[in-house]
């Protein structure tokens, strides 16, 4: 269950179908993009990876908040560890020490360095360019674009041409010596922070939307016409209250239409009128504001499990339990009209007319497809 908002309005919105772009590593403020046609039962979106496209992005105020971990532990009434958290501050920052002792371990190296402590070189010609001293660390470069990450490398070619030695193997040992150990560690240590830096924010891959198309396309939304289910759900026929309403302009009776609809108020109460159940609801589909309509006596005695006599006869009663059970099955009618799945089977009547429609019989999708055989 997820909820959206557009800055004025709040809405629910719930995972009719899986979509892949969004697991419970999403951001709480990301930006989503509904694609019509859209299903909303009342204040609820049935979002698919159809109609919905996931741009990316969180909110500092709703991270605070509205985290899963932060969600889980307000549910739970639970206080999130501390401990783990700042242990995990400290990690990092021992990290950052380490490097920083790590250099510092590098220069006492550097003072306490003796060649008589190495084997014997052979015999070179050494240039006498060379400095015995030790360069003063060159102050860190500021940060470049990552296409002039060439650059750095060039103090290690400098240190080159100051040999000149007669073998391949003796010039790479003098090299080796020759150079001061500070100094190549220093290189190496800016190059590793222009790495970091120079990183630039176009490099990071984004959400494009080709690819939620792509994921919308996928095998989970395919279906499969050969499926018995299917053919069933097909057979039915099922039309919009709008479209039943066009119907009816150019018919001269009574016509009986099956739609997927849901109740959006109870216009009249459930009572008994001249011997008969009877009951106003105003049904409500995405293709219309909302149709009133009567809900037939017989629909309404299957839904109750009582005729009017045995209702009557049980208000006379002086038994306690006896009443208390048929309250119990009035006030399970408006649960069971309340569901999402319905099929309503309703008579329309010609339009000019002004006839309200009747609601013939009611039943759920999978008691129409027989799901349970």
């Amino acid at each position: 269950m997820l909820t959206l908002s557009d800055g004025e309005r709040e809405l629910k919105g719930m995972e009719r179908r899986s979509i892949p772009s969004l697991s419970l590593l999403t951001s709480p403020g990301c930006k989503v993009v509904l694609h019509p046609p859209l299903i909303c039962r009342k204040g609820v979106f049935l979002l698919n990876s159809l109609n919905i496209q996931v741009l990316g992005g969180d909110d500092p105020d709703l991270m605070e908040t509205g985290r899963p971990l932060t969600v889980m532990a307000r549910l739970l009434k639970r206080e999130i560890p501390k401990k783990r958290y700042f242990s995990h501050l400290n990690s990092c920052l021992d990290e950052m020490m380490d490097e920083d002792q790590m250099v510092r371990e590098f220069e006492e190296m550097d003072e306490q360095f003796d060649p008589a402590d190495f084997e014997p070189l052979p015999s070179t010609t050494v240039s006498p360019m060379i400095s015995p001293t030790v360069p003063t660390p060159t102050p860190r470069p500021p940060p470049r674009s990552i296409h002039s990450s060439s650059t750095p490398v060039t103090p290690i070619q400098t240190s080159s041409p100051l040999i000149n030695t007669q073998s391949t193997s003796s010039t790479m040992r003098s090299l080796h010596i020759s150079t001061p150990p500070s100094m190549d560690r220093e290189v190496k240590r800016e190059i590793k922070v222009e790495e970091v830096i120079d990183i630039d924010d176009d490099s990071i891959p984004s959400t494009s939307t080709g690819i939620t198309k792509e994921e919308g396309k996928s095998g989970e939304d395919e279906v499969d016409e050969s499926d018995p289910f299917v053919i069933a759900y097909r057979s039915l026929r099922l039309v919009t209250l709008a479209e039943a309403a066009t119907h009816s302009k150019f018919q001269t009776g009574g016509t009986k239409r099956k739609i997927e609809a849901f109740v959006d108020e109870f216009e009249e109460a459930l009572r008994i009128v001249d011997n008969l159940w009877t009951m106003k609801v105003q049904l409500k589909d995405e293709s219309s504001d909302g149709v009133e309509c009567i809900v037939h006596s017989s629909v309404l005695e299957k839904l109750i499990g009582l005729t009017v006599e045995e209702a009557n006869a049980i208000k006379s009663s002086t038994d306690i339990e006896r009443k208390q059970e048929g309250a119990r099955r009035l006030a399970s009618t408006e649960e069971i009209l309340n569901r999402l799945d319905l099929i309503w089977t309703i008579e329309f009547f010609p339009a000019k007319s002004k006839v309200t429609p009747i609601v013939r019989d009611v039943q759920t999708l999978a008691e129409i497809l027989n799901a349970f055989d």
